[in-house]
């Protein structure tokens, strides 16, 4: 699993680490969401909602006009909650693989529409970008904290990060927070 240091140590430029800590803490502090498309704008991306096969959570693609060369395109109806995740998402394949931060490489791998069997190397990288979005959202303590905050309710956890249920639900199983007995 990866920690909220390695996102950031991920990211080389220091000002764009102050938006990521500020993203984590404020949620963590607060126990409501912080804009996630205003998050990967001070990034240099791009963010569109776009109309995409109903598999197809989102995608990273190329845009020559955006600060950073990248776009990320959302799946226009995804849950707000999924869009949210997916935005985190890719915004990891860009700082943690190479192929994906590169601006002259081959859309298509990024990009294919419809259904995409994955080879070996692009499972590894889907889990590394859904660790790299958990550890965004929840490390540094952030979810331990908002859990002690809000009574350990999935449903006021969930609603504080504007993440479904089921992230959660995963995300404190993975980052070791525990429900209290009920007796």
């Amino acid at each position: 699993m990866m920690n909220f240091s390695e996102v950031l140590d991920s990211v080389p430029n220091v000002e764009q680490r102050k938006f990521l800590r500020a993203f984590n803490t404020f949620q963590a502090d607060e126990c409501r969401p912080v804009s996630i498309s205003d998050l990967a704008q001070q990034l240099g991306f791009e963010v569109t909602l776009v109309e995409l096969p109903r598999d197809v959570k989102g995608r990273l693609v190329s845009q020559a006009f955006s600060q950073n060369g990248y776009e990320i395109q959302i799946n226009r109806n995804a849950s707000r909650r999924q869009q949210r995740w997916t935005v985190a998402h890719e915004m990891a394949h860009f700082y943690l693989h190479t192929d994906y931060s590169d601006p002259f490489s081959e859309d298509s791998y990024r990009a294919a529409p419809g259904f995409h069997f994955y080879r070996t190397d692009e499972l590894k990288n889907e889990r590394q970008a859904n660790e790299w979005a958990a550890a965004l959202f929840f490390g540094d303590n952030a979810l331990r904290r908002v859990w002690t905050k809000l009574d350990q309710d999935i449903e006021s956890v969930a609603k504080a990060f504007g993440l479904n249920e089921e992230a959660i639900r995963i995300a404190t199983k993975n980052w070791g927070v525990t429900p209290r007995a009920n007796f």
